[in-house]
This record gives C-alpha cells, sequence and structure tokens, in this order.
C-alpha cells in the first residue's frame, strides 16, 4: 500500500507541466527521410536555448525524456528513491498555432502500460506568462492504455481536442512565469486543486521550475481537510533530469501487444 502511495506522489507532475514545432521534417543531408524516433521532435539543452521566443522555448522545456535516476541513486528520501522515466513528445503537430503534448510515466521494466498518463496543452496569456491546461486521455482501459502510442510518428491521431473537452481534469489555475532567459517557473495558485489520488492525497498544490537540463517540481499534497501530507523538499525538489537523445531509455518497438495484456 506503501508503495502505491509513493508511486502516486511521486507522478503529479510536469507537468506534472506545456506551434512552433508542428511543421518540422526530419530528414538527413540527403533529403531522404530518417528513421523515426520517439524524441526526433524534441530538443537538445543546447538547441532549447539557441530559441528567442518565450512560448516556444517553455514548449520545448517540456518536451523530451526525463528521469530521477541521478537522484533516486543519492537520496535516502523513500518517496524520491522509486525511479521513474517521464516521455513528453508533441501531439498534434498539424494544428498550427497550437502546443499540444503528452506526458507518461514508465517504469523500465513496463513501457508497454504507463503508471499514468496526460495530454496538455500549452498557451500564451502575455508576453511572460503562460497557461498550461491537462486532459485525462478517454477510454484508456478500452484501448489497452494505448502502449506505445508515444512511439508513433502521429501520436493521438484518433483523438481531436473536442473528445478531451469532457475529460479536462484542470480545475484550478495553472500559470508558468518566465524568470530568465532560460528559467520558466509554474507558480501554485492560491486555491488547492482538487485532485483525489488516494484515502491520503485529495488536494494539491503545483510548483514547478523548468530548464533546459532540469525539472524540479516543488508538488505539495494534502489531505482532506486540506492539511499538508507531503511536499517534496527545496531547493532540490523532485529532480527530472534530461535524457541525452542518442541515450534514449527505451527501444522503438514495431507491434504493439495484444490489446488488454
Amino acid at each position: 500500500m506503501y508503495f502505491k502511495f509513493v508511486i502516486f506522489v511521486s507522478l503529479l507532475l510536469l507537468n506534472s507541466a506545456l506551434g512552433f514545432a508542428q511543421n518540422d521534417k526530419t530528414k538527413n543531408p540527403k533529403g531522404k527521410k530518417q528513421k523515426f524516433h520517439y524524441l526526433n521532435h524534441t530538443k537538445t539543452v543546447e538547441e532549447i536555448k539557441k530559441i528567442d521566443n518565450k512560448l516556444e522555448k517553455l514548449y520545448y522545456l517540456s518536451l523530451g525524456e526525463f528521469s530521477n535516476e541521478s537522484q533516486a541513486a543519492r537520496t535516502d528520501n523513500l518517496v524520491l528513491k522509486t525511479v521513474q522515466t517521464a516521455i513528453a513528445i508533441p501531439i498534434w503537430r498539424e494544428r498550427t498555432g497550437e502546443h499540444w503534448y503528452y506526458v507518461g510515466w514508465f517504469t523500465k521494466e513496463q513501457p508497454h502500460k504507463p503508471v499514468t498518463q496526460l495530454i496538455y496543452k500549452l498557451s500564451k496569456q502575455n508576453r511572460d506568462t503562460f497557461q498550461l491546461i491537462s486532459y485525462a486521455i478517454p477510454n484508456e482501459a478500452e484501448n489497452n492504455f494505448y502502449a506505445y502510442e508515444w512511439q508513433k510518428e502521429k501520436p493521438f491521431s484518433q483523438l481531436s481536442p473536442k473528445q478531451l473537452a469532457i475529460t479536462q481534469t484542470h480545475d484550478c489555475p495553472h500559470n508558468i512565469v518566465a524568470r530568465g532567459e532560460n528559467e520558466f517557473e509554474l507558480i501554485p495558485g492560491e486555491e488547492f486543486c482538487a485532485w483525489k489520488m488516494s484515502e491520503q492525497i485529495y488536494f494539491l498544490k503545483h510548483g514547478i521550475l523548468y530548464t533546459p537540463e532540469v525539472l524540479r517540481t516543488y508538488t505539495e499534497f494534502y489531505d482532506k481537510n486540506q492539511k499538508l501530507v507531503f511536499a517534496y523538499p527545496r531547493p532540490e525538489g523532485f529532480e527530472l533530469m534530461r535524457v541525452d537523445k542518442t541515450k534514449a531509455s527505451f527501444q522503438m518497438v514495431k507491434k504493439q501487444p495484444a490489446k488488454n495484456k
């Protein structure tokens, strides 16, 4: 039971945070299309730092593969010792001017079935402020939890924003502000986010610091009486290091597992 609590507590990030990439073409110098990889449409640390547009930079800060393996190896905190990998990839890239992406949380043993997964929409409010809205993915169980959907070149093409509207899980402010040239922060709202994760956790307050190399979450978890149960320790928080695109954790698969296996 405690292990399940550890997993759940460690998941709600990024974003937990999240078009300029919508029309990218991945080709080699000879003009031939390269073999697709799930990180093709993400950027490296160096590439992110060169982006001038703040919305585009925040978008690519949110995309990629992230792991807490380094922190898990050096901490004594049982909650932080659970090794997890987050895969964040763009979806619906053909929707010009919109910024949608998927985030799935996985263990190395089960890349076919995410521990949890959400779809996010990132939008601009003003020059330095952005909004992040989260959506549950409809009919997960009936669709085998969309096994390996994140490895497709056009993931979730069978879904649309209209279908997600009824699954919106954004019930509190998720505002992100620019803090510097390469740093953004998701600011916790004054109100609690109602999100029952277990019999211990009923409410949340999110906090995330985005940088090109690492994402740090400072999410706070509260019980049904809105009393603090747990918060990621500052200043380190829950540390998610960006994984080198050439050292991705999972191999590409050609065939998805049978439904509901």
